[in-house]
Parts: C-alpha cells; structure tokens; sequence
C-alpha cells in the first residue's frame, strides 16, 4: 500500500513539476501528512510538543513545484525526520518548522528567505535544494547577518569557496567533490576515453561536468562536446541528434524530470551508448519512476548511496523505507543530515543562538557519523565526506545504488591546490577549459 501511495506521490510530483509556475500562495499551518506538490504550495509545520513558551524558528527552503519538486518533497520528508527524533525540542525550547516552496527559482527563493526572515522572524534557514538558488543566497546573506543559513542541499560550488560569508555553512557536497573521483574511474577503470556530457544550463550541473573533466581530462580522456539545456526540457530530439557517433559514453548530470525525460528519448531513440551518472541521474528519486529501470547497470559518482555500510545508514534507510515505501534518496539524506547538524550545534550551545560566534562555532564543532558517513567540515564551512563510485543494481526487486569504490575524506578542492582552485574561473559554459585543466596546480 506504501508503494503504491509514492508512486501515486511520485506521478503527481513528476506531472506537475512539467505543469505548475513558480507563483506565489498563502501559508498553511498544522500538523498533517507531507502534500503532493501543488503550484505555489507553502506548508508551515509547528511543533506537535507543548509550547514551552520559547521557541527556535527555522525556514525550510524546497522546491514543491518545477522540474524538481519530487526531490523537494524527499528534502521536506527528510527535514521532518530529523526534528521528529527529538520531538521538536532543544534546550528547553520548542522547534517551529517553517516550509517555503522556493520552485528552484534563484529570485523567488531571496522572496521567500527574506519573508522568513522579517515575517517569520526565523533564526536559521535550512537549504536550498538547487545550485543557483544557493549562490543567489550567498550574495543576499550578508544582508541578514543574523540569521544562519545551513545549506543543506545545493551543491554549486562557489558557495563555500571565493569568500565565505561568516553565516553560511554547507552540510551537502559541491558538484565536483563528487565527480574528481568518478573522472579517474572512468577512464582507468570503464577504459572510456571518448565521452560527451549532457548537463543543465546553471551552477550546479556547471560543477558536476567541471569537476567530472579536470579528472578525466588531466588522465588523457576527450570530451568530444558539452552540452547544455535550460531546466525544465522536455524535448530532447535536438540533443539526441548531436550526440558524435564515436562517442564511448555519455556523462548526463540532469535531475527530476529532465533526467527522466531524457532517459525515456534516449532509449526511444535506440541510442546504445553507455550512460554515466551526475550524482542526482541516478538517485531514488529517478530510480523509482517510470524511466528507472533503463538506468540498471548505469556507474555514477555520489556522495550517498542506496547500500552503506554504516548502522545510521541502515537505521536511517529502514526508517525512511518504513515510512516511504522505497530507498532513501540523496535528497532526504542530505536534508536530514543538514537538520542534524543544526540540532547537535543547537544543543551545544542548550538552545542558546544570541551569541552567533558561539554557534557557529558549534556548527564547525560537529563531527559524527552520519547516515552517509564520517561528517566534519573544512576551514571553508564547507562538509568533508566520503565520496562514492556507485553502479544501479536490481536489488531484491528494488532498484539501488551499491558502492564499488569509496575514497575518504573528500574535500571540495578534491587533489587541487586550494589556492590554485579559488583563482580559476568558476565553472560555466566553457570553463575548465582545456588550458586551465592542463595547467592544473595539485595540493601538496
């Protein structure tokens, strides 16, 4: 019966996304199940405890609407997860959950930060989800100086490096923290060395393919062209048909619905080149929808994974499993542990934020095992983490991603002088460009 209810909450997510704008909507309130993403919808979920009189405020950024709004609703589960442990209550104080539908829009989501904040009157914002709403958020938090956002799903690189602003932290990963790896095992251990990317036209994906080639070029490997579509395609006959006939494989780093729009054209089309997976192609999220079984045997680069080796992996996958109906996705992982991290600094300082110093500092402080891993944070507030080389495999009737090589305590320079890294171009369009990847400065 679970099964059956995601897969209904699956096809409504996935339906709308292709349907619904990113306008605005009035607030709910109260304590009810998640909702299938609904245009413009806004969930506020207080405490279900006993008002203590005091409370700590925080702002839920997801995107319940667009192309990526199922992977909002596994990001809005996984939040609830995390605060439903302690029963939403920290230091003697009450934990007010605030959700904003943000549609993965880089304008709407400073709207609803900035309503959080002077309405709300929030104390933390957790998240975004998508890259260039996280570097939007960077260049605004400056203005809300107190208050402290977690980022807790974005993985645009520039947000925890090129200056850091004093309240940003990242609890996720940057796009090519998971990719410097995956570019080595491609051409060392799949033997590929022609390949063709397929990405979406912003700051994550921009990451994703970047740190994906610094790798795979500095090895010897060709990139035979890039290509890019705005969020939101469905018609991909026009890519399909640039795709070089000598390609050895294609790297696609699409989510939502792009990626499973895609992957249905890809294989309509007869294509029969290998896929290789961003980190988001190939999550549950996709896993579990119509497109899911063309990606069984797919090699990936990921910071999670659906077979850890870790007890708060299984206990958390059980958990969400138990309440889901299907795997745990990156998505809710990287939310629950976002909410995580902001409840163990929360109760190092017993609920206390008036002194920011001292609370960031415990955010800085956390170091533990998580659900994905060994957790702790570099000079940059950005997450050091393992990073995973995964393949989708039919597990037991459930499609999963299983680890078949881990590198440790990845950073988000990955081999590369820090200093060398921060002086490069962001990547974009056209950067790395092949100078640049070839001129490449290691850390020491």
């Amino acid at each position: 019966m679970k099964k059956r209810f995601l897969g209904i909450l699956l096809t409504a997510a996935l339906t709308l996304s292709l349907l619904a704008g990113c306008g605005n909507s009035s607030g709910q309130s109260g304590n009810t199940q998640s909702p299938a993403p609904t245009g413009g919808t806004e969930t506020q979920t207080p405490s279900p405890t006993a008002d203590s009189g005091e409370t700590i405020k925080i702002g839920v950024l997801v995107p319940l609407t667009g192309a990526f709004a199922a992977l909002g609703v596994d990001g809005m589960e996984g939040t609830k997860m995390a605060f439903e442990q302690i029963d939403y209550q920290i230091g003697g104080k009450t934990v007010e959950l605030f959700f904003e539908d943000t549609a993965a829009d880089p304008d709407l989501c400073i709207q609803k930060t900035s309503r959080l904040v002077e309405r709300e009157g929030v104390d933390i914002i957790l998240g975004p989800l998508s890259g260039g709403e996280a570097v939007a958020l960077k260049d605004y938090a400056p203005q809300i100086p107190d208050t402290t956002i977690i980022v807790a799903g974005a993985a645009s690189e520039d947000v925890t490096m090129r200056g850091v602003p004093d309240n940003i932290f990242r609890t996720a990963y940057t796009g090519a923290q998971t990719m410097f790896t995956f570019g080595d095992y491609v051409y060392d251990e799949l033997g590929y060395k022609k390949i063709v990317t397929l990405a979406e036209d912003y700051d994550f994906p921009f990451s994703q393919v970047g740190g994906f080639l610094l790798n795979y070029i500095r090895k010897g490997g060709e990139c035979l062209n890039r290509l890019w579509v705005n969020v939101g395609t469905t018609d991909y006959s026009s890519i399909i048909a640039q795709i070089p006939a000598d390609a050895d494989a294609i790297y696609v780093a699409l989510g939502g619905s792009d990626a499973i729009n895609f992957i249905n054209q890809f294989h309509d089309y007869g294509m029969d080149i290998p896929i290789l997976g961003g980190s988001i192609t190939i999550d549950t999220t996709i896993l579990a929808s119509e497109a899911g079984h063309l990606l069984e045997g797919v090699y990936a680069g990921s910071h999670y994974a659906q077979v850890l080796p870790y007890p708060e992996f299984e206990q958390f996958d059980s958990d969400f499993s138990e309440r889901y109906g299907r795997a745990s996705s990156l998505f809710a992982a990287d939310y629950y542990i976002g909410a995580q991290v902001a409840i163990q600094a929360l109760e190092a300082v017993n609920g206390d934020i008036s002194d920011a110093d001292a609370f960031h500092q415990a955010i800085l402080d956390v170091k533990y095992d998580s659900p994905r891993g060994p957790f702790s944070f570099d000079e940059y507030h950005n997450v050091i983490e393992n990073v995973y080389i995964t393949q989708v495999q039919n597990i037991d009737g459930e499609l999963r991603n299983v680890v078949v090589e881990t590198y440790e305590n990845q950073t988000q320079f990955g081999p590369y002088d820090p200093d060398w890294y921060q002086s490069q171009p962001s990547f974009d369009r056209e950067n790395p460009t092949i100078d640049s990847i070839m001129s490449a400065e290691l850390a020491q």
